[in-house]
């Protein structure tokens, strides 16, 4: 079922890439159904690219915190950061960054998406995809991209985020930030 719901999307894959992706889809699902929201490769891949340049940027944060702060305090600050040193293990501690959208009311069709950036979950949220590289959404906004897709676009003049095939719209504007809903 599953197959068939991501080969629908994405029609041009190699059948052996399909496989392999639509069980990463699948597998990672979550607390949400994988009809709800599909994530293309190109979404996937990209958050897990921000999720390691994120990181990357963190371990050398810290071994430059902790650095300076042997240099400018001394041995009790060496001794400190030392300990921090051993608890963290020079691995990232943060969570991973994920997706959010939100459905808003605006735009020059009635409704447009938001796209951001967070590491803190909400009660209502329904996550998506893997833990490196998930999608959440409201309960709320999750009404209006139902059975959407997910995935990040790159062209000349920008790379962005976007949602295409959504069955709840109707119409669209060409930027396709915004859309119209079925009624």
């Amino acid at each position: 079922m599953y197959l068939r719901h991501f080969q629908r999307h994405f029609p041009l894959l190699p059948g052996a890439l399909s496989n392999k992706l639509c069980a990463t889809v699948a597998h990672y699902s979550g607390d949400a159904a994988v009809e709800d929201l599909v994530l293309s490769p190109s979404c996937i891949e990209r958050l897990q690219s921000l999720n390691r340049k994120a990181a990357a940027a963190d371990q050398g944060r810290a071994a430059a915190d902790q650095g300076g702060a042997a240099a400018d305090q001394g041995g009790a600050a060496a001794d400190q950061g030392g300990a921090a040193a051993d608890q963290g293990g020079g691995v990232n501690n943060a969570p991973p960054q994920f997706l959010r959208i939100v459905v808003e009311g605006g735009g020059c069709s009635g409704f447009q998406y938001k796209f951001n950036l967070e590491d803190k979950l909400q009660p209502d949220d329904r996550r998506f995809g893997p833990p490196d590289a998930s999608v959440v959404t409201d309960e709320v906004s999750l009404s209006f991209i139902k059975g959407a897709t997910v995935e990040y676009h790159t062209e000349l003049i920008r790379a962005a985020f976007r949602i295409v095939n959504n069955p709840q719209s109707k119409a669209g504007c060409s930027c396709g930030a915004s859309f119209a809903i079925k009624i």
